[in-house]
């Protein structure tokens, strides 16, 4: 339902900005619209009316997020660089508002005085209840002071959409939607933060945040501690599922699933008992229960698929990242390859399903996978050594989580075969599967400026391209294309072509020869903007960092020598130019190091 609810979004963003329509509003769950559209299926009202009241709601609910982001300093949002962390705080707090200032836009496009105001109440209860939150941190709550808080940050707006059909249309059940939307919201809240204390549940942000932020939620109610601040946060997640079908985790649980069986019964009383409000229910129980099912020891089929010792992967895929691997001094070069391996062998469960397999089955190994790699960045035995070993040197390293998040979405998005319009929709892909696994590595080695960071994924970012460069032929196999359609269809191209050009004549056109070098210059950019970072790092990660840009750089010549041809050859460099390649790289950047420390000693 959510990619059906985020259309429609897009299409009532445009007619209101056709030129500038908000950037990335119509992501994630989009539970606030849904909630809003199923409860039009009860109360009719105006379609063009309700898309611009839903659109308001989602608008209101980015900026919250971007505005949390600099409240809590989250570095990561949905798998991706929070806004604070693109655009810093005051660039954060200026998109937060303009998103802000374009749902009232939104919200007074739908015509109805009624709605307008009952957003604008919403809007203010948000606020209100998040600064109640922030107030409250360090300090011990109860249940009912968290029900009060939470009704307004998060019940505020879930009214407001459950009731938007009737505000629409002056329906005098207006207000009784609000309150059941309210509670809906409540729920919803008290799902997210029970999620939070089980890893391996994928919450809405990183496991355990809140405890690690001294954030009082109705989980720690249930664990009966007088100071829940005074345990390590390893130590609270552990006694909250310690005791199987009688543990703290289980009983909490079993009281959410109470109030949801309830305020079920209420909104099928007042919608209908087929409308799709309930379906989102289901859907977070689903998500709370599958939770705290989970288990230590990973299931047969995804022991199966990963290999007990990740040594192979590297010999198979990796004669790239092993050259540039050996200028890393030790530990890191095992643990950087550690972290590469995981890339890998998460890339494979995708990648690497057996024929027929059902793509729902490999989305559920992957989930798994993830879960596991939670539990163990958790501290928590998985019984997979080499995937306890790689999360614990990563968490003992403080690199982000959300990097392996990230990982996940983007292979869920070849599982997908997703099709991306722009350089812009690309380079979101690009992010997922390889910015983030240079960020990764550059966190092994104690980097955390925010600028060599953003390095590090450029760097990522270019060398995906050459990869997408190199085996377009490949992809096409799988049903994949990552070639932008927009530069395709500049050229007089369709995605329908792709197999044609396959099987036709050589040379290939000139107009698609055109499309593809236009690909590696835009890489060749990227690797020219990300290099002189290389000098402000630690020397072993420079080292090898240049030697991994040249030879995959390399990539570029290969294919062109080949006529831009990579339908029928893969482009490739033999071992002795990676060493030609390796050596011009480690010169290079030698005197990268030499101009910045000349540079540094100019007074």
């Amino acid at each position: 339902m959510s990619a059906e609810v985020a259309a429609r979004l897009e299409v009532a963003a445009r007619a209101l900005w056709p030129d500038d329509p908000p950037p990335g509003f119509a992501s994630g769950q989009l539970w606030r619209p849904q909630v809003a559209f199923a409860a039009a299926q009860a109360r009719p009202c105006d379609p063009s009316a309700l898309a611009w009241a839903a659109l308001a709601l989602q608008l209101a609910h980015e900026a919250s997020l971007a505005h949390d982001d600099v409240v809590d300093g989250a570095e990561m949002r949905r798998g991706e660089p929070s806004a604070v962390a693109r655009l810093g705080v005051a660039g954060a707090l200026l998109h937060g508002d303009r998103l802000l200032t374009r749902a009232y836009v939104a919200a007074a496009a739908t015509g109805s005085l009624a709605f307008a105001q009952a957003f604008a109440a919403a809007v203010d209860r948000t606020v209100a209840g998040e600064m109640r939150q922030v107030g409250a941190r360090g300090r011990t709550r109860d249940i009912a002071a968290y029900r009060a808080w939470v009704r307004d940050k998060t019940g505020a707006l879930f009214g407001c959409a459950l009731a938007a059909p009737a505000w629409l249309g002056a329906d005098p059940c207006a207000p009784r939607w609000q309150t059941l939307g309210e509670e809906l919201g409540v729920l919803y809240q008290m799902l997210d933060d029970f999620l939070d204390y089980c890893p391996g549940g994928a919450g809405g942000k990183p496991t355990l945040r809140d405890h690690a932020r001294r954030t009082w939620t109705w989980p720690l109610a249930w664990l009966e501690e007088p100071d829940p601040w005074a345990l390590p946060t390893a130590d609270v997640c552990a006694r909250f599922h310690r005791g199987g079908a009688h543990s703290p985790a289980a009983r909490a649980w079993a009281a959410w699933e109470e109030e949801a069986a309830a305020l079920g019964r209420r909104l099928a009383e007042a919608l209908g008992a087929t409308n799709p409000v309930l379906s989102v229910l289901d859907a977070w129980r689903d998500r709370g229960r599958a939770a705290l099912a989970l288990r230590s020891d990973p299931s047969p089929p995804l022991r199966a698929r990963v290999p007990a010792r990740w040594d192979a992967v590297l010999r198979r895929h990796s004669a790239s990242f092993r050259l540039a691997a050996r200028f890393l001094p030790s530990p890191y070069d095992g643990r950087a390859a550690r972290a590469y391996a995981f890339c890998r062998v998460t890339d494979d469960l995708v990648d690497g399903a057996p024929p027929g397999e059902p793509l729902d089955a490999t989305a559920a190994l992957l989930d798994e996978w993830i879960g596991l790699a939670r539990r163990a960045y958790a501290g928590q035995p998985t019984g997979m050594g080499e995937l306890d070993r790689t999360m614990a040197e990563m968490a003992a390293a403080e690199v982000p989580f959300a990097y392996v998040e990230a990982l996940a979405e983007g292979m869920r998005m070849d599982l997908a075969r997703c099709r991306y319009p722009t350089l812009t929709d690309l380079e979101r892909y690009t992010y997922r599967v390889a910015s983030v696994v240079g960020m990764w590595v550059a966190g092994l080695f104690g980097v955390r400026d925010p600028e060599r960071l953003a390095a590090a994924a450029r760097m990522g970012h270019a060398m995906q391209l050459s990869n997408i460069a190199r085996d377009v032929g490949e992809d096409l196999a799988r049903g994949r294309l990552y070639l932008p359609l927009q530069w395709l269809a500049e050229a007089g191209l369709t995605p329908d072509d792709l197999p044609r050009l396959a099987r036709g004549p050589r040379p290939l056109p000139a107009a698609y020869v055109a499309v593809v070098e236009r690909l590696l210059k835009t890489a060749e950019q990227a690797y020219d903007a990300a290099f002189p970072a290389l000098a402000a790092v630690p020397p072993g990660l420079g080292r090898a960092g240049a030697v991994a840009a040249f030879v995959y750089r390399g990539i570029h010549d290969a294919l062109r020598r080949a006529g831009y041809d990579h339908f029928r050859v893969r482009a490739h460099t033999s071992a002795a130019t990676k060493a030609q390649l390796a050596v011009r790289a480690l010169w290079a950047w030698r005197r990268l190091r030499r101009s910045r420390s000349i540079r540094s000693r100019v007074p």
